[in-house]
């Protein structure tokens, strides 16, 4: 297989489970840490540039990740693989 159709496979697996992943850990890391800084006297207020920032690099790991498989998975020979076995 080549390089495109492994990578599709392979993202299309990721992102659904990312996505999922995503929206319960945002919403629920966004409600306790209010409520944790509500303990505080100086607090900061949690914005919206946090969420945005971890979510680029959320979804920068994730390709970089997918795409190093990918060329992993493309790069070996299957009669090496098959003889081991």
């Amino acid at each position: 297989a080549n390089f495109q159709s492994i990578a599709k496979l392979l993202t299309n697996q990721v992102w659904g489970l990312m996505l999922v992943a995503g929206l319960l850990a945002f919403p629920l890391s966004y409600y306790f840490l209010e409520d944790w800084l509500q303990s505080f006297v100086y607090r900061t207020q949690v914005s919206v540039d946090l969420y945005l920032a971890t979510a680029f690099s959320f979804v920068g790991l994730i390709l970089l990740t997918v795409i190093w498989q990918v060329l992993r998975a493309t790069s070996v020979n299957p009669s090496e693989v098959l003889r081991n076995e």
